[in-house]
């Protein structure tokens, strides 16, 4: 991810960024090889649908990282909600303990925790 956005990319073109291979010792993909995008449709100003070919092909762990890493890089772009189109065509409906034929919310930050109370 660009963090200080010295680019100005689109979501989509981020997510084609996301897929190239490590970068150094300091960046690595959390988009498996074996996914391909095939679409990104902007539904309106808080709402994204993603498709991707080849779930079915990635362990577990992969997907959930996948899923993570694209859930926090669709909220830097202001997405509060993201679906994945054509999943219930493919043998892979839940991922940890995100079920992709649903709508997911992002977290609010990485490692989200839970509100803090303050006494």
């Amino acid at each position: 991810m660009d963090v200080e956005r010295e680019e100005d990319l689109s979501f989509e073109e981020t997510l084609k960024r996301m897929e190239l291979e490590e970068q150094g010792d300091r960046y690595f993909s959390v988009i498996p090889e074996e996914l391909d995008l095939e679409s990104v449709t902007e539904i309106d100003e808080e709402r994204i649908a993603l498709a991707y070919d080849g779930l079915e092909d990635v362990n577990e762990h992969e997907l959930i990282m996948f899923v993570e890493g694209v859930l926090l890089t669709a909220a830097d772009y202001g997405y509060r909600e993201i679906e994945f189109e054509g999943i219930e065509n493919q043998d892979v409906r839940d991922v940890g303990p995100y079920t992709l034929t649903n709508t997911l919310h992002p977290p609010v930050a990485p490692n989200y925790l839970g509100p803090i109370e303050f006494h």
